[in-house]
């Protein structure tokens, strides 16, 4: 199981838990480590600004801290194949409600020391595993080998409470990492508003930048749809 073998190469810690709790209707897995926690691994490695850009960057897959012998796919697709996922570390905690379509950002009631990843599903569930892996991949003509090369990326994932979205800054936490892929949409739900140096860099430097890479957005309000879109530059 992908959530074990992290435990084994990533977490540095000495104590594995696997529990299961079944339900009338679902069952939950529980996976726990005592290690150093995966947001604070991933923010010390990779020199991020806080812990909670640690779930923003996990969120959009192909992130490992063992590229020689992990591809970073595991955290991505097993986040989207169950019901219900749930990463916590240290106080901090990323849930995501694929039958909600909902995921945020929480803070962690058990204090969880180290890492516990939860899994729920209902035992008559209709997810397909099939079609989870064919939303983010594309058939190489050639081989005829699936390759990941889709992400979808949560922008309030970015999102510091109250914070908006105005800067470039802002802007370059989102798009860093995104030249692993070719496909990339922007799901722009929960966020209220938008600034032009925020839209003018995902959707314009960052396109003159990187054209080879599709970005698209879904789920914006009207005015977020409106600086996107004015953003956007537009063949005469």
């Amino acid at each position: 199981m992908e959530m074990v073998n992290n435990v084994i190469d990533h977490s540095e810690g000495n104590s594995l838990r696997i529990m299961t709790q079944w339900e009338n209707n679902s069952v939950k897995i529980i996976v726990a480590d005592n290690g150093i926690g995966v947001f604070r691994k991933i923010k010390d490695v990779f020199h991020l600004e806080d812990e909670q850009e640690s779930i923003l960057q996990l969120s959009k897959g192909k992130l490992t801290t063992d590229e020689d012998n992990h591809s970073g796919q595991g955290i991505f697709f097993t986040s989207r194949a169950f019901d219900v996922f749930l990463l916590s570390s240290f106080g901090l905690a990323y849930f995501r409600d694929n039958k909600e379509e909902d995921w945020y950002v929480k803070s962690d009631p058990e204090e969880t020391r180290g890492t516990a990843v939860t899994l729920i599903i209902a035992l008559d569930s209709k997810r397909d595993i099939v079609k989870v892996f064919s939303d983010y991949t594309t058939e190489e003509p050639e081989e005829g080998i699936p390759r990941f090369d889709k992400t979808h990326v949560p922008v309030k994932l970015s999102q510091g409470g109250e914070e908006r979205m105005v800067s470039r800054s802002q802007a370059r936490r989102v798009l860093l990492g995104l030249e692993k892929f070719r496909h990339v949409i922007l799901d722009f739900s929960g966020i209220e508003t938008v600034g032009q140096g925020f839209v003018d860099e995902v959707f314009r430097v960052y396109h003159n930048k990187r054209p080879d890479i599709t970005i698209e957005y879904e789920n914006a309000n009207r005015d977020v749809t409106f600086m996107i879109e004015r953003s956007i530059p537009h063949d005469k």
